[in-house]
């Protein structure tokens, strides 16, 4: 094999593993915009809302809320200042950094008001206690 095969060798194997990875970049399993969600979790008597964008939250999301099992635990990064879905508070779960978890560290455990508080230090919110109430599609 010449050097210059060589080259063009490695450069097609170069190419279809780029391929492949922005593939697998690209694939993100987000939800068709006109299929997000808005879950209502209850936490110790307090309600806040979710939008969710990934199909895989929406399925356990529907599965949860109708008796199934599976991770239930609500876990995202907290958008602070940005309401969103989640009126009267003053901050919103990021719906690309969001999903359903078996465990958590005790950090980002609380209630919803509690993330309104001058002393919530955590950057992700994961009530232990939530359970679903509702989930509505978003209509556009």
């Amino acid at each position: 094999m010449t050097p210059k095969t060589f080259f063009a060798g490695g450069a097609v194997a170069l190419g279809l593993l780029l391929g492949s990875a922005t593939s697998a970049i690209a694939d993100t399993g987000a939800a068709p915009e006109d299929t997000q969600y808005v879950a209502t979790f209850n936490v110790s008597g307090e309600s806040y809302k979710v939008r969710l964008v990934d199909q895989d939250d929406i399925d356990q999301a529907e599965a949860l809320l109708n008796g199934g099992s599976g991770p239930s635990i609500p876990n995202g990064k907290i958008n602070w200042g940005v309401v969103d879905v989640n009126s009267p508070y003053q901050w919103s779960i990021d719906p690309n950094n969001f999903g359903f978890a078996d465990a958590t560290t005790e950090v980002c455990d609380g209630r919803p008001s509690y993330v309104d508080g001058p002393n919530w230090g955590a950057g992700y919110f994961c009530p232990w206690d939530a359970v679903i109430t509702s989930l509505d599609p978003i209509s556009h």
